[in-house]
């Protein structure tokens, strides 16, 4: 029994092997024996857009620890500034964890980045800012430099009757 499951394996893998070969001597795709599965151009071409849109993108960790040492502030003042626990935010920059937006927004007025630096961290994430008035208010507070989260917070509730927050 024993044998005959060890020349079944020995078949199938010549069998394979063989039209593995054949594929490869012939230039033609498996695709196209098969009738089935990605063909090699689709293959890289796939690949290469996928790596185009890799290259030069910062991890958030990166990003979060480059903007902290740009504006001179350790993880604890961050933390502290944008209402997390250090670990949380430790846990963000080792990628443990994935915030959703508004969190990301509190790091990034407690880091008084500016919009432009604030789209790069939203879109690390693949968040954006949008035409609701909670975007817009958010906007105008960076614009006007006001990075006080509590004064971030009152524009959010009294501004056109918002009632929005950033602790959502």
């Amino acid at each position: 029994m024993k044998d005959y499951a060890f020349i079944r394996n020995i078949t199938s893998y010549l069998l394979h092997g063989v039209s593995e070969y054949i594929i490869e001597k012939l230039h033609i795709s498996k695709t196209d024996v098969f009738q089935h599965g990605l063909s090699a151009e689709e293959l890289d071409n796939i690949s290469s857009l996928v790596n185009q849109n890799l290259e030069g993108r910062a991890s958030l960790g990166q990003f979060i620890n480059e903007m902290l040492y740009k504006v001179q502030m350790t993880q604890q003042e961050l933390a502290d500034k944008a209402g997390f626990s250090k670990a949380y935010i430790s846990h963000l920059i080792n990628g443990r964890t994935n915030p959703p937006k508004y969190k990301l927004i509190r790091i990034a007025f407690a880091m008084k980045l500016t919009i432009e630096e604030t789209n790069k961290l939203l879109k690390i994430r693949g968040f954006s800012f949008n035409t609701s008035l909670k975007d817009k208010i958010i906007v105008a507070c960076m614009d006007l430099e006001i990075y006080d989260l509590i004064k971030v917070e009152e524009a959010l509730n009294i501004v056109a009757d918002a009632n929005e927050s950033l602790y959502d």
